[in-house]
């Protein structure tokens, strides 16, 4: 009676044994899935975000990509010794802050939500592109239709990423080849 008692107990404690480590397993399986199908949701909602980029990415090459990406297009008073290192420290700076060389999220040391904002405030108040750049580049100012259709793009991605609660990560840090 005592040994049957004893197998009981030990059949018993096996399976409660078990049955913790399958619960385990599917608990850790569980939690892995559901980081996977965050991924995927956010893999989903930036694939959205840059198909829509796409629509205003023309834009911001004409105005924005001679300073903030690893796309300049140097004029050619970049030749002039004092004036290129001007330009050269100017567009450094640019990319520091902002570098659109790759599409959404955009490399920034910011926020994205935040460098957002600022895109669209720099362009409403339009202090970008800058005055001395428009001087030479008479049509890279972003107004009317255009500037619409920037302002649009950033209000949806911010609804998108409040939406979702997205916190996405910047790009990487820009380099230093021009």
């Amino acid at each position: 009676m005592k040994q049957t008692k004893n197998r009981l107990t030990t059949s018993l404690m096996i399976t409660l044994f078990g049955l913790l480590i399958v619960l385990s397993v599917s608990s850790q399986t569980s939690e892995e899935q559901t980081a996977v199908d965050t991924m995927q949701a956010k893999d989903s909602i930036l694939a959205v975000i840059n198909t829509d980029y796409q629509s205003i990415k023309p834009i911001l090459q004409k105005s924005c990509f001679d300073c903030h990406s690893d796309q300049t297009d140097y004029p050619w008073y970049h030749s002039l010794p004092v004036i290129g290192s001007m330009i050269d420290d100017h567009i450094k700076e640019g990319r520091e802050h902002l570098d659109l060389s790759n599409d959404f999220p955009f490399g920034t040391k910011e926020s994205l939500k935040g460098i957002l904002h600022e895109i669209k405030g720099e362009l409403e108040s339009g202090d970008m592109p800058l005055a001395g750049y428009q001087l030479f580049h008479w049509n890279s100012a972003i107004e009317g239709e255009a500037q619409d259709s920037v302002f649009a793009w950033i209000d949806s991605t911010l609804a998108r990423m409040e939406m979702f609660r997205l916190e996405v990560e910047s790009a990487p840090e820009p380099t230093e080849d021009h």
